[in-house]
């Protein structure tokens, strides 16, 4: 029996950062991604991603 973990693929932090800057340039710069597709599939990655985006958000909406 074989265990497969879930993972990223290859490239897909790179497609990340691709679009949050379109998203930028294209004047989303209030969109925030956000799920287990930014942070991580395990349940603690997207714990510590939940958190991260909740602070980002602060920061966005309050413009720090």
């Amino acid at each position: 029996m074989s265990v497969v973990a879930a993972q990223f693929n290859v490239g897909h932090l790179d497609l990340l950062d691709t679009a949050r800057t379109s998203m930028d340039a294209a004047g989303y710069d209030k969109v925030v991604l956000a799920g287990n597709y930014v942070a991580g599939v395990a349940i603690g990655k997207c714990v510590d991603g939940a958190y991260t985006t909740a602070d980002t958000l602060d920061a966005v909406l309050n413009k720090k």
